[in-house]
């Protein structure tokens, strides 16, 4: 991809950071659930505009090849919806628990109608993204994969960056734990 090593790896001294992987060959999964428009949905954590620039008219790029880490409370949450934490949650290395991808998308990502299943109930760090905290580095960052990153400002930055740095820390007290969803 060609980005500096701050996206390179998921894990940077066994703590997650948020970016994309290569795509998993899964099957596909079904739809139970009304499907929320993004651009319907203005209620964010988050305070980017996302596709500001158009460019995710294709695809939405953050849903594709995802990496997401999830706490409990986000699988709880997702459950809640009828949806089976083996069905949407992988295992990953020390202890953490991802979205499952199916054929190269988040498992909850509608690539017909680019529209996230879940929308109003997706996981903590979906809602952040494309801010996402760099463990190296001890600050939160972009991730410049996300084309609509340019709309992010420092200010914006450092309103949620609190609130990420928290959510790290609390899928790693769950890792370190044994309390991860899956």
């Amino acid at each position: 991809m060609g980005l500096d090593s701050a996206f390179q790896t998921h894990y940077r001294e066994g703590k997650p950071t948020y970016h994309r992987k290569n795509p998993a060959d899964r099957k596909t999964s079904d739809a139970r659930d009304t499907h929320i428009s993004i651009e319907e949905c203005q209620e964010t954590v988050s305070p980017f505009v996302c596709n500001h620039d158009g460019s995710c008219e294709e695809v939405r790029l953050c849903c594709t090849e995802t990496e997401m880490t999830l706490t409990r409370e986000d699988a709880k949450r997702i459950e809640t919806l009828g949806y089976r934490k083996e069905d949407f949650l992988v295992r990953v290395m020390a202890g953490y628990c991802e979205l499952k991808n199916v054929d190269g998308h988040c498992y909850f990502y509608d690539p017909d109608t680019k529209v996230c299943r879940i929308y109003e109930n997706r996981p903590e760090g979906c809602k952040y993204y494309p801010i996402i905290y760099d463990a190296r580095k001890r600050k939160c960052i972009l991730d410049t994969d996300c084309p609509s990153s340019v709309t992010v400002t420092r200010e914006e930055i450092k309103k949620v960056c609190h609130r990420v740095r928290q959510l790290v820390e609390t899928l790693q007290q769950e890792a370190a734990h044994g309390e991860s969803p899956c």
